[in-house]
């Protein structure tokens, strides 16, 4: 009870903080990073690392990148005065954002803080400009527009986004997502019309579908700060990156928090759109009823949106359809099956070809490598106070429980081994399965050096004493980039 007490001392000081604008420029940003160390690891002492500083280091320098960006493309002015912390004078009401103002606004803290101060000349995104992009969207998925149509029984996409009130400071971040951060602004877009479906099929009112669709929208705006290199699906974030990825929900959840005027419980949601029934999300960990109603949409949106933004290959369908069904757990069951339906096949796309064979093959056999050094480390009577290895171990023990029931089993991969070899083309059957296993032992992993990495730390991790060789052998195995400090 004191932890959570102190959880919830700390959220309750930093909002009231926030609320007195004593957070300026990009203060709260750098709070939010901060703060949440505190957060996701009040007993642990996770500031330590860190001396107690901020953890953000440039993670503001990317936003006003972009703000300079769009200035120079469409024109941005200021509408009132703009102030240093100390009060002097930094820009005059009506002066055009530019390039050579970047020092100058990256080295002071703004009053009042920046999205209060900025405005387009050639206009921000409004009600029609979303509507428009979204009929858009429609346009090209069959699956999206399944699911407008629909809602539409109740509530249009139109109604719904007749309703959105968007302050100055939402109009304003939203054109810079719309401009310059395309992807987010697409899923934000997407996520709006699944998670409108989902509440629709949950018998929510108008102006909770308003209210959700707005969530969804706005949900990953705390993107904007960090590095938009490390989101490339190519690029391999370290795990001190992952830190400033993990905060991004609580970055969204502040911005939503100071200037959007939803309710509570819907921008809690926002910060939820990442936690997982079972307690595997982040950035907060919490669990089954823990999570609002809003929060169980938004996280449930967030893993299927993507996957509908344009018409799915039959592979990509049975993959989504396959993360679904086992995910089970970690998503609400109920609104898993308001989805499933639409990851049906519709005749699009093609059949695997023999190079998955071989993929499967060489998967099914590092998987086999990786158990057997897991479990060999536990044969070896070396983990009775090994807290780590207690934590993985349960959390594979219920991976091997949750497989066994798709004819994968974790304790007997020789003979899947052997099953495939003898019958190459079955593995098409069961890549997707895989892949799916793959992911939640990085998952796993990634967890442990998140909530664990003073443990770690402490008992010798990087030093080679503290006998985690379980741990760097599966971070090797599953290609983990190591961490740009100790761990």
């Amino acid at each position: 009870m004191a932890g959570i007490a102190l959880l919830y001392q700390r959220r309750l000081i930093l909002l009231a903080a926030y609320r007195q604008r004593s957070l300026l420029h990009f203060g709260y940003i750098r709070q939010a990073l901060t703060v949440l160390m505190y957060w996701l690891w009040p007993l642990q002492s996770q500031l330590q690392e860190t001396g107690g500083k901020s953890v953000s280091g440039t993670v503001d320098d990317f936003y006003l990148q972009a703000i300079i960006r769009l200035g120079n493309a469409r024109g941005i002015i200021t509408n009132r005065d703009i102030y240093s912390e100390d009060g002097h004078l930094i820009l005059a009401k009506g002066f055009r954002i530019s390039a050579r103002l970047y020092g100058l606004m990256l080295n002071h803290k703004l009053s009042p803080p920046i999205e209060e101060c900025l405005i387009t000349t050639e206009g921000m995104v409004d009600r029609e400009t979303v509507l428009d992009d979204i009929k858009e969207m429609l346009r090209k998925s069959r699956k999206l527009k399944q699911m407008a149509e629909i809602s539409k029984s109740r509530y249009s996409v139109d109604s719904i986004v007749s309703g959105f009130n968007f302050s100055a400071e939402l109009a304003f971040k939203l054109t810079v997502v719309r401009e310059e951060f395309k992807d987010i602004y697409r899923r934000g877009l997407s996520g709006l019309i699944v998670s409108s479906y989902l509440a629709h099929c949950d018998g929510m009112q108008r102006h909770q579908c308003i209210w959700i669709a707005m969530a969804a929208l706005f949900r990953d705006v705390g993107l904007l700060h960090i590095n938009p290199q490390w989101l490339a699906a190519s690029y391999t974030m370290t795990v001190d990156e992952r830190q400033h990825l993990y905060a991004h929900p609580l970055t969204s959840y502040l911005f939503l928090q100071a200037f959007s005027g939803m309710p509570g419980d819907v921008i809690e949601a926002v910060l939820e759109h990442h936690e997982c029934n079972d307690g595997s999300g982040y950035p907060r960990g919490v669990a089954g009823d823990r999570i609002n109603r809003y929060g169980k949409i938004l996280a449930l949106a967030e893993i299927t949106c993507k996957s509908f933004e344009s018409d799915l290959s039959r592979h990509e369908l049975r993959k989504l359809e396959v993360i679904l069904k086992l995910g089970i757990r970690r998503y609400e069951r109920e609104l898993v099956e308001y989805i499933l339906p639409f990851t049906t096949n519709d005749g699009t796309g093609e059949l695997l070809d023999s190079s998955h064979f071989q993929k499967g093959l060489e998967k099914t056999k590092l998987l086999l490598e990786i158990l057997i050094n897991f479990n060999h480390h536990g044969n070896a009577g070396e983990t009775q106070f090994d807290e780590v290895y207690i934590y993985a171990r349960k959390k594979i023990d219920g991976l091997t429980k949750e497989f066994h029931t798709t004819g994968i089993d974790l304790n007997n991969m020789e003979y899947l081994i052997e099953h495939f070899e003898d019958d190459p083309e079955s593995i098409a059957e069961y890549l997707l399965l895989l892949d799916e296993i793959f992911w939640q032992l990085r998952s796993l992993v990634l967890g442990i050096f998140r909530v664990w990495k003073d443990v770690l730390e402490k008992n010798g991790y990087r030093t080679g004493e503290g006998g985690y060789y379980w741990l760097k052998q599966m971070k090797q195995a599953l290609k983990i980039e190591p961490t740009t400090n100790k761990i």
